[in-house]
């Protein structure tokens, strides 16, 4: 029995269904995220196989819409593609940005502008059919404003360099500190390179990152968490959205964890900007 494969894919997680013609979709799981450009085409073709390692399924799917990140037109859907027709020999690929999979979802044939606030940020304008971005996106090293990599960057810094508030940075040591490695000096470390090896060498360092953006979630009450959130929204909203608007085309959609988590504190810099927050959700995809 043929069928397809609808992937929403992001950075911290790839969300897989398994779509039947008659049925509609039978089957739906989640596994790592992987992104293009930060893997090879073998390696991501290792990954897509872990998730489906039968041999036999993979020759009857025929179909696969793989939105994810990483797959822009100016990053590397080619890649993304050559790899999921290695695994699904059989099928036709459609590969495109986890942007154009969340604004069909969220604003289908009307107009408006949508963005991602995840692992990654990022923000276009959709005219109904296609995305237009007034500002490229530049990754967690240089861009990514908001996002859970850009949290949790801020957020590592200034606990390396001993400025946190000391109750959270002894929470910071319980949760994250004692797994790192980390020995305390006071209020800083006896060395970093547990996390500098982490970060110039491990794998996925935005994924490490944003891992420790849900501590701001946790203890959002501190003022310390407040102004960094209300900072990283503020950031998202005048970098990414705010060159997207188009005239009266000022309602924005959003899908993402860190969109949803911190939802109120996006309303209010979008009423400061004179934006319509209209629709914040998880996930796009169902």
């Amino acid at each position: 029995m043929s069928v397809s494969l609808l992937v929403d894919g992001g950075g911290t997680s790839v969300k897989w269904f398994v779509r039947n013609p008659e049925l509609g979709i039978v089957a739906q799981f989640r596994v790592e995220g992987m992104s293009p450009l930060y893997l090879t085409e073998d390696e991501l073709v290792e990954k897509i196989r872990e998730a489906f390692p039968l041999e036999a399924f993979c020759q009857e799917v025929l179909k696969v819409e793989y939105y994810g990140t990483g797959c822009a037109a100016d990053q590397a859907p080619w890649r993304m593609k050559a790899a999921l027709q290695r695994v699904f020999p059989k099928a036709d690929i459609v590969v495109d940005s986890d942007m154009v999979g969340a604004a069909r979802v969220l604003w289908q044939s009307e107009a408006g502008v949508v963005g991602i606030i995840g692992t990654g940020s990022n923000a276009g304008f959709y005219d109904g059919k296609t995305i237009t971005y007034a500002r490229p996106s530049l990754g967690y090293l240089l861009g990514d404003e908001g996002s859970g990599a850009w949290l949790g960057r801020h957020l590592l810094r200034d606990w390396l360099y001993g400025v946190l508030p000391p109750v959270l940075a002894e929470g910071m040591y319980v949760e994250y500190g004692i797994a790192l490695g980390l020995e305390p000096d006071g209020n800083v470390f006896k060395s970093t390179e547990p996390v500098m090896q982490r970060l110039f060498r491990g794998e996925r360092p935005n994924q490490f990152l944003a891992s420790f953006a849900r501590f701001l979630w946790y203890h959002i009450d501190h003022p310390y968490c407040q102004k960094l959130v209300m900072q990283g929204m503020e950031a998202y909203v005048s970098t990414l959205v705010c060159p997207n608007v188009r005239g009266a085309h000022n309602g924005l959609k959003l899908v993402g964890s860190v969109a949803e988590a911190f939802q109120h504190q996006l309303q209010e810099v979008c009423e400061h900007h004179g934006l319509r927050l209209l629709d914040v959700r998880k996930d796009a995809l169902p």
